[in-house]
């Protein structure tokens, strides 16, 4: 019985996992970067790489970059390896395992999904269905208590070297300087909404959160 139960609750966990990086995903590929929103985290970086390397392509007439940009997925590989190598040094596999995985399914959904190639772009309507989507498979994700690396694994691994900060602060710092500059590339209005975005997602990751930490508790008494 003990058994079975595990295996539901793996099952039911990696379920989570799967569907919550699917619709990170879209909101990433296929709704914020078309409209340039940069939302902090490894995923606006990959943002801002691509759409430099648009500019960079149409500027040097360079043939060797993508037609459509270097691809956020590739960056996103690109630069969580040496996270995940640090990681792996400072606190073993046991540490990264379920993370890496979670990554993976990310960068996968991300390079298979289609992007959204319209000119004509709604920042609103991005922002919102950007952030409910993107809040959702947040709250998904992290209800199983594991994240996606990035900002997350970065802020984890520095909070050792500093005293005073703690890995919210450090996490809330990374992302605000990932704004900031999206800010320069894109320009301050998409940023504004790009900060909506943000706000909603948090709202909605959040109350997914503490929706599943009262359930929990809940069935934890009627066990009792």
């Amino acid at each position: 019985m003990i058994i079975k139960e595990n295996v539901k609750n793996i099952n039911l966990k990696w379920i989570y996992i799967i569907t919550g990086t699917f619709l990170m995903a879209i909101a990433y590929k296929s709704i914020y970067d078309s409209a340039g929103m940069v939302t902090g985290g490894i995923s606006g970086i990959s943002i801002i790489i691509r759409r430099l390397s648009l500019i960079a392509k149409e500027s040097w007439k360079s043939g060797w970059l993508p037609q459509s940009g270097i691809p956020i997925w590739f960056t996103n590989i690109i630069l969580d390896i040496p996270l995940f190598i640090w990681a792996y040094c400072k606190k073993g596999i046991d540490y990264i395992k379920d993370t890496l995985a979670a990554d993976a399914l990310l960068t996968f959904f991300m390079a298979v999904l289609p992007a959204d190639t319209r000119v004509d772009v709604s920042y609103l309507k991005t922002a919102i269905i950007g952030g409910i989507m993107a809040g959702v498979g947040i709250g998904m994700v992290l209800r199983t208590e594991i994240t996606t690396g990035g900002t997350d694994l970065l802020a984890g691994l520095i909070v050792e070297r500093s005293r005073y900060l703690s890995v919210v602060v450090i996490m809330n710092i990374i992302d605000a300087l990932i704004i900031i500059a999206g800010a320069f590339v894109f320009g301050i209005r998409v940023t504004m909404y790009a900060i909506l975005a943000i706000v909603i997602t948090t709202f909605i990751a959040e109350f997914i959160i503490r929706w599943h930490m009262k359930v929990k508790s809940f069935g934890d008494v009627s066990e009792d």
